[in-house]
């Protein structure tokens, strides 16, 4: 036998950046916009979908690139501003700090750089019909044409990795906490306020917990590339049919669900009769599906009531989510005593080791799925990349100094699950004594907060994110993100931000508590735990509510200016570690 070998040519990204442009020529396209999104605008798009990173290099889960005739540039948020600039390094493409309040929406520098009569392609199947819209509104002021026809970059990516095709499970009672009929009844009690006679359901986390299925098509987390179409009398799952082993193809028979093909669901979708009513989320919602609904058919844009009903979590899921966050922990826990022998003990470890162990004590729970996003095992300078990804080429030993940062997930049949703990492996700096103590205080404040109902987590920002602006520091992101239940690590619609995000906080809501501290070039500091909103108390002033900490795993104390902490702070570390010591042990 013969060994062939194949020579594979890796196109710089300033070389796809001319393929891209010669292709645009022969379309006669003056701009191209490449968002980070598939047909379900998920967070974390397939392989197949990857069409900006392809493209730019950059691959960080959030950004938006455009080229035109003689520009590139990236937009992205203050998380991936540092890995932003080392990757586009020598691209040829530009970045655009999308955080930061000066920085022109992408619509408007459009307007403001492309003459009139331009022509903008974006792949429909990528951009949401919200996004969309707004881009189209503003171009047409200067008689400026957004074409929602596939990527040039169709034509050019070789080699390019096919679409996902894993196997679809039932998530079964217990675990799902509602049946199919019982999420069903909840639809159609909001399709009937809306006076819907069809309901789209897009998002892929809301098919999975509309139909109680799981799969593995999207990385880091258990989805299924499927639609839902959902009317008062039927429902029809479009899914393929080689994803359905025969228990869920029975699944879906015993809960009277229709399976067509994945790709018939835009032909279903231009056929609705024209005096139909169909609710849809046109921020959740492709273009190239939106687009394609009847003039004659009403169309009632809300926000997806399922992303509302699932933030509250049912008390059946809070049950096992607690189980599953407990165990977790204590895997957590097991590798951070791990990491503390080695340095003890000046075993070699390093950043991939870390990833690999933390991977290797999960494993052992016969709930768990996967990782709910790829660990972040960040030493040193490293840990200022919020979103740091080690590789082979990064890969660094820990030593006897500094910090080291850890944020890790895991998905479970019962859960999932997001921490992040700062470890000190040696000597520190007064500076990063005092940042690690900041950190702290801005957790606790809010770990502690008690507020009245209406309150949004817009409202409740500012008590962690405030102990640091009275140094002048800050940080680039959120202080707090929703969690899904075996779903995406990320969940809206609420959360805990410096930004609009005006959704009241309710009892049955998980949200995390994760602010931190980024020097460039020195140290990342973050600690953060899983919260749950629950009832404190009421007066004849209103409804209180407070947050119960659902993550107990050791905080590290060693960097600790004690001088720096109050009463009340020392005594909500004493009593976190009494009951994280009581948890890990039982």
């Amino acid at each position: 036998m013969n060994n062939i070998s194949q020579k594979i040519t890796v196109l710089t990204v300033q070389e796809r950046l001319k393929n891209i442009r010669t292709v645009m020529q022969k379309q006669s396209l003056d701009a191209i916009i490449i968002p980070t999104g598939d047909p379900h605008i998920s967070e974390y798009p397939s392989k197949y979908w990857s069409t900006r990173e392809w493209a730019s290099g950059f691959t960080g889960s959030a950004g938006t690139v455009v080229i035109t005739k003689n520009c590139a540039l990236l937009w992205t948020d203050g998380r991936y501003y540092i890995q932003a600039e080392q990757q586009l390094t020598g691209s040829g493409i530009g970045l655009q700090r999308a955080s930061d309040p000066n920085c022109p929406k992408i619509e408007k520098w459009l307007l403001n750089n492309l003459e009139n009569g331009s022509r903008v392609n974006c792949d429909g199947r990528q951009i949401s019909a919200d996004a969309a819209n707004k881009i189209r509104s503003i171009l047409k002021k200067e008689n400026k044409e957004l074409i929602l026809d596939n990527s040039p970059i169709d034509e050019i990516w070789e080699n390019r990795p096919s679409l996902p095709n894993s196997k679809a499970f039932v998530h079964n009672l217990p675990f799902c906490g509602l049946s199919v009929s019982e999420k069903l009844k909840l639809i159609r009690t909001e399709m009937e306020k809306k006076d819907a006679t069809h309901y789209l359901v897009s998002s892929l986390d809301a098919v999975a917990w509309l139909s109680n299925i799981r799969g593995a098509d999207i990385p880091w987390t258990p989805l299924i590339l499927a639609y839902i179409l959902v009317e008062m009398d039927d429902v029809t799952c479009f899914i393929d049919n080689e994803k359905c082993p025969a228990s869920v193809k029975k699944h879906f028979s015993d809960n009277g669900i229709i399976i067509r093909p994945y790709n018939a669901i835009r032909d279903e979708i231009i056929n609705i009769d024209a005096d139909s009513v169909l609710i849809l989320d046109p921020k959740r919602t492709s273009a190239w599906l939106y687009d394609a609904i009847s003039d004659k058919c009403q169309i009632s844009e809300i926000n997806d009531p399922i992303q509302s009903i699932k933030a509250v979590k049912h008390e059946s899921e809070l049950i096992n989510l607690r189980k599953c966050i407990d165990r977790d922990c204590i895997a957590v826990n097991n590798v951070l005593n791990w990491i503390d022998k080695c340095i003890k003990e000046k075993t070699e470890i390093t950043e991939i080791s870390i990833s690999k162990q933390l991977e290797y004590f999960r494993t052992k729970d016969d709930r768990y799925i996967g990782a709910s996003f790829e660990t972040i095992a960040a030493y040193g300078e490293h840990a200022a990349l919020m979103h740091y990804a080690v590789s082979a080429e990064s890969d660094v030993k820990i030593e006897n100094s500094g910090f080291l940062l850890i944020d890790t997930g895991g998905q479970y049949l019962d859960g999932t699950t997001d921490i992040t703990r700062t470890i000190a492996c040696g000597n520190l700096s007064e500076e990063q004594r005092r940042d690690y103590t900041l950190v702290l205080k801005a957790h606790i404040a809010l770990s502690r907060a008690v507020f009245i109902e209406g309150t949004c987590g817009s409202h409740l920002d500012i008590l962690a994110r405030g102990i640091l602006a009275r140094e002048g520091l800050n940080y680039r992101c959120g202080t707090g993100h929703s969690i899904g239940y075996c779903l995406n690590v990320h969940e809206g619609p609420h959360g805990i931000t410096n930004g609009s995000n005006m959704i009241a906080l309710k009892p049955g809501m998980i949200v995390t508590n994760e602010p931190g501290i980024y020097r460039e070039g020195s140290h990342g500091i973050r600690i953060e735990n899983t919260m749950l909103v629950c009832e404190h108390n009421e007066t004849e002033f209103g409804k209180f509510y407070a947050f119960e900490v659902l993550s107990y795993c050791l905080i590290d104390i060693t960097p600790v200016i004690e001088s720096m902490l109050t009463n009340e702070e020392t005594e909500w570390l004493e009593n976190y570690k009494k009951e994280t010591i009581k948890r890990i042990s039982s």
